[in-house]
């Protein structure tokens, strides 16, 4: 930064300085230069020659402003009296630069058209602002910032990633940026603790698994000590009660045989059973209901027992009931969920119908058991063959008995499947040798005289209800006034659906069991 004296100052008329300030030029005759305040500067214009000017920078009159110093010791011998300078560097430079004529100098850029007003501090320093030496300097910041950095931004060491926007806040907080090895340090710190975290939630897991396991062998413990005392202890009722409970299930029917041979199985299951009627369903007695119009009304009451819990459907309306089966029979073959049936034929309710292969509990539910009639059309087992069955003829009368296919087709008979026992014929209910079965849940379907369609379903295995034995069934389809009734499919498989939604507790830990055919009310 250079000044230049401006040229005219020493020839202009002492009535401009008078007219520009007065008080200053009074005071300079009377007492010296007077001193401007400190930093201040005088900001009269003049016009610089711009004939010199180059391109991009200002003209060569406009800096042509020349530095003059004073000598500090004071003026020379015989150069007369003169008014002393101020002691004071920066006012003695004001006073010059105020003598000499150094006020701003405006001058116009060749590549912009804009005055820019140059302005001589207290240093007698020219301040020109220059935005673009601003701009350049925050560049060359930014780039410089960009060089010094580590790594990229998807680096983990780059305090802009977000496992470093907590350091980041700390070094903003702290007004300190830490080094490298300061944050290397705190990743390591970082890495421990997540290491002695994940070290925690493993010994936690541990922990809980082996509470769990603990109390998982507590509670087998607890139960098998119980089936020994059931077992060998002087309890013959609740002995041939557990038997027989055991052995009406595909899963657990190995228990019975722990505490007894074979032979003493057989014989407990003998001493409690259903006697089957040889009796078949008489179908040429009349219908009351076929003078009468049916209703379409559908009931569910509640069924309690001392052992058990369970609904009862009333169906008042007979031919609302139809069987829906798979397409196709097989061990392979994946059996549906009697919500899957409802839903598919769009019908009101449904329950579980007949048997199916299900060896040791973990069948596909594809193949049924005996015969099947679905139509007037057998469509699983043989004409010839003979067994128990359940279902509905022509004339949507429920027929029960032992029969085979034949025979049922020549009835009339339209859906039927296979079940046993059967717990009323024709008004006369089965005998019944001691409990008549073990405590589980149960599905039983009967019928009244007037044709009204009965649908019983015990819940079982559960807290709030053991089980029913088939005496309880017998006696609650007698109740409700049953002429014809007949135990179907229980355990896990039996499932009550109404109105989309299950309304039974089902015994399966896996939910509803998928099965070859359902009893539905369209």
């Amino acid at each position: 930064k250079q000044f230049l004296p401006a040229k005219g100052v020493s020839n202009m008329k002492q009535n401009e300085k008078e007219a520009r300030c007065p008080q200053q030029v009074a005071g300079q005759r009377r007492h010296g230069p007077a001193t401007p305040p400190r930093g201040a500067g005088y900001e009269t214009p003049l016009v610089g020659n711009q004939s010199t000017a180059k391109p991009g920078g200002p003209s060569a009159g406009a800096l042509a402003v020349a530095r003059k110093t004073q000598d500090p010791k004071g003026p020379a011998a015989g150069e007369g009296t003169k008014p002393q300078a101020p002691q004071n560097a920066e006012a003695n430079a004001d006073t010059m630069g105020e003598k000499k004529g150094l006020r701003r100098l405006p001058f116009e850029r060749p590549d912009k058209a804009t005055v820019i007003h140059l302005r001589v501090n207290s240093k007698l320093e020219l301040v020109v602002p220059d935005a673009g030496q601003k701009e350049a300097a925050k560049g060359a910041s930014r780039f410089k910032k960009r060089q010094n950095a580590p790594h990229g931004r998807e680096s983990k060491a780059h305090p802009a990633h977000p496992q470093n926007r907590g350091e980041t806040a700390e070094k903003k907080a702290s007004g300190k940026t830490p080094s490298r090895q300061e944050t290397l340090a705190r990743q390591r710190q970082k890495s421990v603790r997540r290491k002695r975290g994940h070290r925690r939630a493993g010994l936690y897991v541990l922990r809980t698994l082996g509470a769990v396991g603990l109390v998982l062998g507590m509670v087998l413990v607890l139960l098998f000590g119980a089936v020994t005392i059931v077992c060998t202890g002087p309890f013959p009722t609740a002995k041939e009660l557990f038997v027989v409970s055991v052995n009406e299930t595909s899963a657990v029917k190995f228990l019975s045989r722990i505490y007894f041979t074979r032979d003493e199985v057989e014989e407990i299951l003998e001493r409690n059973a259903i006697l089957v009627p040889d009796e078949v369903t008489d179908t040429t007695r009349p219908f009351p209901f076929a003078e009468q119009t049916a209703s379409d009304e559908i009931e569910i009451v509640e069924v309690l027992g001392s052992t058990y819990k369970g609904k009862m459907m009333i169906v008042h309306d007979p031919s609302r009931m139809q069987l829906a089966t798979l397409p196709t029979f097989g061990n392979e073959v994946r059996g549906k969920r009697i919500e899957e049936f409802v839903a598919d034929a769009g019908a009101v309710a449904g329950i579980n119908a007949g048997g199916f292969a299900d060896e040791g509990g973990v069948g596909k539910g594809g193949m049924p058991l005996g015969l099947v009639i679905h139509e007037g059309q057998i469509t699983s087992g043989h004409a010839d063959t003979e067994c128990n069955l359940i279902g509905f003829d022509e004339d949507n009368r429920l027929v029960v008995g032992m029969m085979s296919g034949r025979q049922a087709l020549e009835m009339g008979v339209r859906d039927a499947v296979h079940f046993e026992p059967t717990l009323i014929v024709n008004g006369k209910p089965a005998e019944v040798s001691g409990t008549g079965g073990g405590l589980n849940p149960r599905t039983v379907i009967g019928q009244r005289a007037d044709g009204t369609v009965l649908l019983l379903v015990i819940d079982g295995r559960q807290p709030h209800s053991v089980g029913a034995t088939l005496q309880d069934c017998l006696q609650e389809m007698l109740h409700f006034g049953a002429v014809n009734a007949a135990n179907l499919d229980g355990g896990s498989s039996s499932m009550m659906v109404y109105e989309g939604e299950v309304i039974n507790v089902c015994a399966s830990l896996n939910g509803s069991r998928t099965q070859p055919a359902a009893w539905l009310v369209v």
